[in-house]
């Protein structure tokens, strides 16, 4: 009795006096249910000669901003036929707001029926934040990343959800999952949307970034010039606890003749050069340009590299970066 005596103190008091006694005990049930299972729910109610709409949405604190205070409205309008009046925000005391909204009809004769379910999904879909969306999105993918939404619910920090799409972070989770204590760095390279003769280099490591100072000559020796790069720390848990990923975002362009079309057909080979050259298995020099131009793996390139060696150790008068930049240049 006093939880109902709450909702009606509570109640708008033009609304009390507009309502009918069964719509006002209905919607009072509804309210009162919220309280036990706070969620979205949608309480309309059609002004009786067609001039407006009264609404109450309910929504969870935690949810709610101002962003979605006008999501909402402008989803209203549309359903309704009509266009926002008035909106009235109410913070009660428990885990729920409560905005009123009046959808001014503006002549329109036509009545559009409400769809209170469907309305509530979507604003519910409205009110999911990023991690919710993608920790969604990793339970419908499936497959390998089945069962990593809990992993990665809290993963990616503000500034990359910023910028990136969910269907970016399904790509980098992917990623991210093959790395082990045995290989912990990984690269991929991906076409760079909006420019062409770029390529984009994603580069992972676990525990620690990898300097500047580290990356970009390894990259410029592979034939590309760095224009710019952005870093972010992943926190994936990890047997319980969260671990430190640095992930790293470079726009890349090739040069000496390169183009991005090249590099992408040779992604592959790419990948297990840089990954050689950073595990110590192979040398850091301009031969390494011939991974991309010829389509040679980092083992080709380290035979050409020996002929290099013993062509300068007979006495020819060539350094080793002329013959690997003439290599590359007449492929």
């Amino acid at each position: 009795g006093k939880a109902l005596v709450n909702v009606l103190e509570n109640f708008p008091r033009d609304e009390l006096f507009r309502i009918g006694i069964e719509q006002l005990l209905a919607w009072s049930r509804g309210i009162l249910d919220l309280e036990l299972r706070p969620r979205v729910r949608v309480f309309a109610r059609r002004d009786r000669f067609e001039r407006c709409v009264s609404v109450f949405v309910y929504v969870p604190r935690d949810r709610f901003t101002s962003q979605l205070r006008e999501q909402t409205g402008q989803l209203l309008a549309r359903e309704i036929g009509g266009h926002v009046s008035a909106y009235t925000p109410f913070f009660p005391e428990g885990n729920l707001v409560r905005v009123h909204y009046i959808i001014g009809r503006g002549g329109v004769e036509e009545r559009q029926d409400l769809d209170g379910p469907d309305l509530e999904r979507q604003i519910t879909e409205l009110s999911l934040n990023w991690s919710d969306r993608l920790t969604g999105s990793i339970e419908k993918q499936g497959g390998d990343v089945a069962g990593l939404g809990f992993k990665y619910a809290k993963a990616f920090d503000p500034g990359y959800a910023e910028l990136f799409p969910v269907e970016r972070a399904l790509e980098d989770v992917r990623r991210i999952e093959r790395l082990s204590d045995a290989q912990p760095a990984a690269i991929d390279f991906v076409p760079d949307e909006g420019h062409e003769e770029r390529v984009r280099a994603t580069v992972y490591r676990f525990d620690r970034p990898i300097p500047l100072s580290e990356r970009v000559p390894v990259l410029e020796n592979f034939g590309f010039s760095s224009i710019y790069e952005r870093s972010f720390e992943v926190h994936p848990l990890i047997d319980g606890a969260p671990r430190l990923v640095a992930l790293h975002d470079m726009a890349l362009e090739p040069m000496d003749g390169l183009v991005a079309g090249d590099v992408l057909a040779n992604e592959e080979l790419l990948e297990e050069a840089f990954l050689a050259v950073r595990f110590g298995e192979a040398d850091n020099d301009p031969f390494n340009r011939l991974v991309a131009a010829v389509a040679a793996d980092w083992r080709e390139v380290a035979m050409l590299r020996a002929y290099g060696a013993y062509l300068r150790q007979i006495g020819t008068p060539f350094g080793m970066r002329y013959v690997a930049e003439t290599l590359a240049r007449y492929q």
